[in-house]
């Protein structure tokens, strides 16, 4: 800044001429920095920072307040400028030279860039997963995702952002064909979201996150994680295309574990069918989750089942754990029902389902048939399959 032949109605001139030669500085740009910090705004500060300031807070007491004067002039200063008798001043020629734009503070666009080809390769944001291990439905999981990002383009560099400022925040999806659920838990492990940086500029951060994939039909549908980046409201920066700073990867998942199942079967009523005479027999079906599983069963949604009856035979011989057994010695009932199991099981655990078959034995039928036998299944939105037929 450049000052001279300077003139005040109030003998101050002196102030605004020790200005020349300074030079602009805010917070995070010039000489003075200091200086900004602490009168709370940009300015020509000299050295020493005490002096007119004028781009500070009208009616403000402190240091954010308009500095003028310290001298008892100051109150007829104040006085002078009711009637409009303001100060004379004569900026010479160059009035100010500045190498930093003040009017636009927005500064590079932070992009996202896709792993996968078919996507858009001109964005700049990338996603990637360290380890290949599965997620399992219904326990959560801690995944480490590594997050790459480029400051694409912009007006200046970001500056750094003090405590308890950040420039960065992310948040987290498991997203599906038509389901989009948040990740509450998010962890950064390393990367700087506060650090200033340069237009052009690379750098990664890594991420944990805790995810719990759902069981059922749900688990299934995800597909992917999806990170997004966004300026904080605290940041330094402006983000001018803030629809590209999403990236996403497919994950491996178990949405139906093999697991030992053991069935057993009662006959609940009645004690014993009469030749020529329709029964109706009532069975229960204990199912067991082997203790030595690694997980338990999950309780899927209404509407969708873990376990069912799929068929009530008579059979000549015991045809337990026998499918071969089952197709040469048994024969179905003639009408049959059960009940379905949704429920969660423990490890060690066991479900119930009942089912009935409604028969009448002719002699030949009453000598033959001296075993009933049912075979249970899966649904197929289940959260196990059979570890064994």
């Amino acid at each position: 800044l450049g000052v001279e032949a300077c003139s005040s109605d109030f003998g101050d001139q002196y102030l605004i001429e020790a200005l020349n030669s300074t030079t602009f500085s805010n917070f995070d740009f010039g000489t003075e920095t200091s200086c900004s910090s602490a009168g709370g705004s940009g300015w020509w500060y000299p050295p020493g920072c005490n002096a007119l300031k004028l781009t500070g807070c009208a009616g403000c007491a402190g240091s954010d307040a308009i500095r003028w004067s310290s001298s008892t002039s100051a109150g007829a200063q104040q006085k002078q400028s009711e009637r409009h008798a303001m100060p004379t001043l004569r900026v010479v020629s160059p009035l100010i030279r500045c190498a930093y734009r003040l009017v636009n503070c927005s500064t590079p666009d932070a992009h996202v860039e896709e792993v996968s080809s078919k996507l858009d390769q001109n964005a700049k944001h990338s996603l990637s997963l360290p380890s290949s291990q599965p997620l399992m439905r219904d326990v959560p999981s801690n995944l480490t995702v590594g997050l790459r990002i480029q400051m694409l383009n912009g007006t200046a560099n970001v500056s750094e952002a003090p405590a308890p400022r950040t420039n960065f925040v992310f948040l987290a999806r498991l997203r599906g064909a038509s389901l989009n659920v948040s990740v509450d838990s998010i962890v950064l492990l390393s990367g700087n979201p506060t650090a200033g940086r340069s237009v052009g500029e690379v750098f990664d951060f890594s991420l944990s996150l805790e995810i719990q994939l759902p069981p059922g039909s749900a688990c299934w549908q995800f597909t992917e994680i999806c990170v997004v980046t966004q300026p904080d409201d605290t940041a330094r920066f402006v983000d001018y295309e803030l629809n590209n700073n999403e990236a996403c990867i497919g994950i491996n998942k178990t949405c139906q574990p093999a697991l030992d199942v053991f069935a057993f079967l009662t006959i609940a009523s009645p004690a014993f069918v009469t030749r020529s005479v329709w029964f109706l027999l009532t069975l229960e079906t204990q199912l067991t989750l082997g203790s030595s599983s690694v997980v338990h069963i999950a309780a899927v949604p209404m509407q969708e089942m873990n376990f069912a009856v799929a068929s009530v035979l008579f059979c000549t011989e015991n045809c337990t754990n026998s499918s071969a057994c089952l197709l040469v010695s048994c024969a179905p009932s003639s009408s049959w029902g059960s009940t379905t199991s949704r429920e969660a099981v423990a490890i060690g655990g066991n479900t119930l389902i009942s089912s009935n078959a409604s028969d009448m034995f002719n002699l030949t039928a009453c000598e033959l048939y001296s075993f009933v036998c049912v075979t249970t299944a899966t649904g197929p939105n289940s959260s196990l399959i059979y570890s064994t037929a």
